[in-house]
């Protein structure tokens, strides 16, 4: 069965529901499940769901998504080139920050995998309003403590994520940028390249540098991250199968 929390994916959500036979669409955790339930939704709520059923299969170790605990051992990151420091720390480390990478652009993003703020390309001469911008957004949930990864900024040609059981792709889509990439590139990079599996199922981004590189972008859980346009009907009997 799939337990999907309702009004958190959107479109995608109806358009995987037409694939799926079995399943709950709810705003709260039922009070029974069975064993191996396929859980989907927000962070908060999957928590939840693995708190109530500790004996259900679990698909969400959340510090395994957070930066620091990763970036060490993963090999071909897009953002190898990067410092961690406090959100609090950023607006009295710029001079450092903007010397250490020497460019006008900046990327930042949470090294929580909770992701309490969308990562963007900051400016140094708009450094302080932006950091504003990005605090007050209204999906937006940052404290002062909160570690944050800086690095350079990249031109990037295209975004995919792929949905994956260590190296076996299950799905994948082409997010953003160039579709005329040739894709098998991407893919054969993508299931050759990566060592690092954070759960039994997690999805993985990959970017494509203005330059031609393929590089790890991020891992994020499968079980609240969205799925874009990837074949729904192959995911479904994948799941259904096990």
């Amino acid at each position: 069965m799939w337990l999907i929390q309702d009004k958190i994916f959107g479109e995608e959500t109806d358009d995987l529901l037409k694939h799926i036979d079995d399943y709950q669409l709810v705003s709260g955790i039922p009070d029974e499940v069975p064993y191996d339930t396929v859980v989907r939704g927000s962070v908060d709520f999957v928590e939840l769901y693995q708190n109530k059923f500790p004996e259900n299969k679990q698909w969400l170790t959340l510090q395994n998504y957070n930066c620091d605990y990763y970036y060490p051992f993963v090999d071909n990151l897009l953002n190898k080139d990067y410092l961690m420091m406090s959100w609090g720390s950023l607006l009295e480390k710029k001079e450092v920050i903007f010397s250490k990478f020497s460019s006008d652009s900046i990327f930042i993003r949470p090294n929580s995998g909770r992701k309490i703020f969308t990562g963007t390309t900051l400016t140094k001469k708009w450094w302080d309003k932006e950091l504003d911008i990005i605090r007050e957004l209204p999906n937006s949930s940052i404290d002062d403590n909160d570690l944050v990864l800086v690095s350079s900024a990249k031109e990037i040609k295209a975004e995919y994520r792929f949905l994956m059981r260590e190296n076996l792709i299950i799905g994948k889509s082409l997010y953003e940028g160039d579709s005329s990439l040739a894709e098998d590139i991407v893919t054969t990079s993508v299931a050759m390249g990566n060592k690092y599996f954070p759960d039994e199922y997690y999805t993985l981004d990959i970017a494509v540098t203005k330059i031609g590189q393929v590089c790890i972008l991020e891992f994020n859980s499968f079980v609240s991250a969205g799925l874009y346009d990837m074949d729904y009907s192959s995911i479904a009997s994948f799941f259904k199968g096990q």
